[in-house]
């Protein structure tokens, strides 16, 4: 499981995390913890990326996961 660092907790959100070459992965977001949208889609390349949401927030609480695809 990769480590996730928040860059920045307020406008914009962002985080970043190491990847896995030749792994994807999801950027998801949710109020809920149940209804998952997904925001980015990122192929690993081995090296970190970074994932920042420029989005105005839709909801007073947005939940943040990174989910590997399989």
């Amino acid at each position: 499981m990769p480590k996730l660092v928040i860059e920045n907790p307020k406008f914009p959100f962002s985080l970043r995390f190491k990847t896995v070459k030749g792994q994807d992965y999801e950027i998801q977001s949710a109020a809920d913890f149940q209804s998952w949208t997904t925001l980015a889609k990122i192929k690993g390349t081995g090296s970190e990326k970074v994932f920042a949401n420029r989005r105005k927030a839709l909801y007073p609480r947005q939940y943040y996961r990174v989910k590997l695809k399989e």
